[in-house]
C-alpha cells in the first residue's frame, strides 16, 4: 500500500539531497572568496603600511582590561616616533600593556601617517576561508536536518491521522467479527 505521506517523502528527500549537493560544492566555494578578499586585504596592508619605531610617551603598566585573556589585547597610548621623511610626530597608536614610559615599541603607520594596528599575518586569510567554508556548511546541513526533521515529523502526524480515521472505521465491524 502506498500513501501520498510516502510519494511527499521521497520527493522532499531527493530535494534535500540535491541541496546538500549544493551545499558540498557552494562552502569550499564561499571560503575560497573569502580567502581571496581576505588575502587581498593583506597584500593591500603590506604594501600601504609602514612600521616605524616609536617611544612610549606614557606608561601603559596601569592599564584596565575589559576581559581576563590569557593574552590581553593592544592598549592605545600616546607614541612619538620619526616618520620615514625624518620629522617628528606624536599620536596615539596601539601598544602592548605593560610597559613604561620611554620604551621602544613598534608603530605602523598608514597611507596617511597616522598610527593604525598591525597588519594582518598571511596565514589569517587561510584561517579565515577555512573558517567560513565551514560556517556555511555548517549552517546548510543543520537547515537541511532541520527541514527534513519537520517534513518527517509533520508526515508521521498526518499518516497517524489518517490511520486513527481508518481504524475509527474498521474497528467497529472487527470488534463485532472477532467476539
Amino acid at each position: 500500500m502506498h500513501r501520498t505521506t510516502d510519494t511527499v517523502r521521497s520527493v522532499v528527500a531527493r530535494v534535500l539531497v540535491a541541496l546538500a549537493v549544493i551545499a558540498a560544492i557552494a562552502a569550499p566555494a564561499i571560503g575560497v572568496q573569502v580567502h581571496d578578499a581576505v588575502a587581498e586585504q593583506v597584500r593591500h596592508d603590506a604594501e600601504t603600511t609602514t612600521r616605524v619605531t616609536g617611544r612610549l610617551a606614557e606608561s601603559t603598566e596601569a592599564a584596565w582590561y575589559p576581559t581576563d585573556a590569557a593574552e590581553p589585547a593592544d592598549v592605545y597610548a600616546r607614541v612619538t616616533w620619526t616618520t620615514p621623511d625624518g620629522k617628528q610626530a606624536e599620536g596615539v597608536a596601539p601598544v602592548e600593556p605593560g610597559l613604561a614610559a620611554g620604551t621602544e615599541v613598534p608603530v605602523w603607520l598608514g597611507e596617511d601617517g597616522e598610527p593604525r594596528t598591525e597588519p594582518l599575518a598571511g596565514s589569517t586569510a587561510v584561517l579565515c576561508g577555512v573558517l567560513a567554508g565551514v560556517a556555511v556548511a555548517g549552517v546548510l546541513a543543520g537547515l537541511l536536518y532541520l527541514a527534513w526533521w519537520t517534513t518527517d515529523r509533520v508526515l508521521l502526524a498526518v499518516n497517524a491521522r489518517r490511520w486513527e480515521q481508518e481504524w475509527a472505521v474498521v474497528e467497529p465491524q472487527w470488534r463485532r467479527e472477532y467476539r
